[in-house]
């Protein structure tokens, strides 16, 4: 199970996967016209900020994002189900817990998984030089808004994060994890934690949780722009935003359970404290 530029050319497939509620399939795309064609509507009408994708994320917007990630954890927002699934793998550093995520810029169940991760990441440090980006425009849930993992940097005291995008918007080979990451996601991104072996977007909390799938669908983004988003997370009264703040605290809870409960402004919040003994056991 090795990353190859073959396995990002054209448009991938929708799977349904054990835990969460869909994913990518990096290895084996297929196109699903059907699909695309269904959401052709919505890449039509998406904001003309498309032009901002590859460019840094404003100062403006990771305020805003910031601003989210402390205010929603006075919110108890829960998720129906913990999609998170229980390992015992290796630390993958010898410092901080780390974190790791495997996805590609193509990929829209990425795309959605990256709201969430990005709020609750900001929980625990800082992001430099994280960039504007969308889903591939010729695949199911085009041009869905995320971010970028790709050349940012995260600076925290408390946790490490390595994202690896092994693939651009486009299907263009990017990033190649390093051999202990790829033995992480060999060991893990296969049955019985996922119906596909090698599906994303993959996230690895220090060897205790790993999150193969989207918490939400893309749909929930359909034809908005990244200050869009942000309002509606801010305001806290849609669907969107329960299912992103929801997914946050369970990643926060995630996080906190590596880093022995700190800090202790995020992790004894009502918000984390609520999913804590949720989280599922090995």
């Amino acid at each position: 199970m090795k990353f190859t530029l073959k396995r990002f050319v054209g448009a991938t497939t929708l799977v349904l996967l054990a835990a969460g509620v869909a994913g990518c399939n990096s290895s084996n795309p297929a196109s699903n016209s059907a699909s695309t064609a269904s959401n052709s509507a919505s890449s039509a009408s998406a904001s003309t900020s498309k032009g901002k994708v590859g460019s840094k994320v404003s100062a403006d917007l990771m305020q805003t994002l910031s601003t989210i990630s402390r205010q929603s954890l006075a919110q108890k927002r829960e998720p129906a189900k913990v999609s998170l699934q229980p390992v015992s793998g290796p630390a993958l550093g010898s410092g901080y817990p780390v974190v790791l995520y495997i996805g590609a810029d193509f990929c829209p169940y990425c795309a959605a998984l990256r709201w969430p991760l990005v709020v609750a990441l900001l929980r625990f440090g800082t992001f430099d030089g994280l960039r504007y980006m969308r889903s591939s425009s010729t695949d199911v849930y085009a041009d869905t808004v995320t971010f970028s993992f790709d050349g940012a940097q995260y600076h925290s005291d408390y946790i490490q994060f390595d994202a690896v995008d092994i693939a651009d918007r486009q299907g263009h080979a990017l990033n190649k994890p390093t051999d202990a990451q790829q033995a992480v996601f060999q060991q893990f991104d296969v049955a019985p934690y996922t119906k596909v072996p090698g599906a994303i977007p993959f996230v690895y909390f220090g060897g205790r949780y790993i999150e193969i799938a989207s918490p939400f669908l893309p749909n929930l983004l359909s034809s908005l722009s990244w200050e869009n988003v942000a309002r509606q997370l801010k305001a806290g009264q849609t669907d969107l935003s329960n299912q992103v703040i929801a997914a946050a605290n369970v990643y926060t809870a995630a996080i906190c359970s590596l880093t022995g409960g700190k800090p202790a402004s995020t992790c004894d919040s009502s918000a984390v404290k609520a999913i804590v003994s949720r989280l599922p056991n090995k």
